[in-house]
């Protein structure tokens, strides 16, 4: 059990900083770093967090980006809403293979040591059997808000998963944030929203109620296929990544209730 005491914060510091020991020596390479966690369980955060702590604390250097930074073009995702309007896949990881012109990159000191990529889908792996997708998917709590899925639909997604392989290659650790209970995930993005009418000081803003339980139930088909893989056998396969997976348990208040290295 996790001390109280342990927060997601310091305990993904320490999981970072014992892997970059760990490797002394063996590579100049930065270490790369996957983040991944449910909607609202504080990946940015964390990972903004991470750069200052590890730079202040440890003297490394640390850069982050986001599956975020790789959506299609706003074109692109009409074009894509059209073709499935209920749950498409709107990133693309051909983005991270394209180079940017020269005057639009961000400029990075060298050397760094520790590249941050989060993603709430990270570390998903596609289940390519259409029975195990309806099982895993029928008779969920959140029954009511899979009534505008398909199977046909979900299967999309998960042969678009399958593209994320080619970055799932690239890490060297991977940090889990688990939400004790996957519905917590409405919770959170309610918080969000209400904090974002707050500073606005505009009570019409944003997502409605109703809008709201249908964006979020948008992702849970992919959480409820993907995540019992995640969590049963962790991201690394070879016992060369043995223990380089770190998952931190979170509850609705996001506190730390325990944590485990894979």
């Amino acid at each position: 059990m996790t001390p109280p005491s342990q927060t997601v914060h310091s305990l993904a510091t320490a999981h970072i900083v014992r892997c970059l020991r760990e490797r002394a020596g063996a590579s100049i390479k930065p270490l790369v770093v996957g983040v991944s966690g449910p909607q609202g369980a504080g990946k940015t955060t964390l990972t903004t967090n991470l750069i200052n702590s590890l730079r202040i604390e440890h003297n490394l250097r640390a850069i982050c980006f986001s599956l975020d930074d790789l959506y299609l073009t706003f074109e692109e995702q009409n074009k894509l809403r059209l073709k499935h309007p209920n749950n498409p896949y709107s990133h693309s990881e051909a983005i991270l293979r394209n180079r940017l012109k020269e005057e639009q990159w961000t400029k990075v000191e060298l050397p760094i040591d520790v590249i941050l990529f989060e993603g709430w889908c990270l570390g998903f792996k596609p289940v390519t059997s259409i029975s195990q997708v309806e099982t895993m998917t029928k008779g969920s709590k959140f029954g009511a808000d899979f009534e505008q899925f398909t199977v046909e639909n979900m299967m999309d997604v998960q042969s678009e998963l399958a593209k994320l392989e080619q970055i799932h290659k690239l890490l060297d650790v991977f940090i889990h944030i688990c939400a004790e209970d996957i519905g917590y995930v409405y919770d959170w993005r309610q918080q969000q929203e209400d904090s974002m009418r707050e500073k606005l000081g505009d009570p019409s803003a944003g997502l409605d109620r109703d809008q709201l339980r249908d964006f979020v139930s948008r992702f849970m088909p992919l959480y409820l296929i993907c995540l019992p893989e995640l969590e049963a056998r962790g991201f690394f396969t070879t016992e060369a990544g043995k223990e380089k997976h770190l998952r931190v348990v979170i509850g609705k208040s996001r506190e730390v209730i325990s944590s485990a290295m894979i």
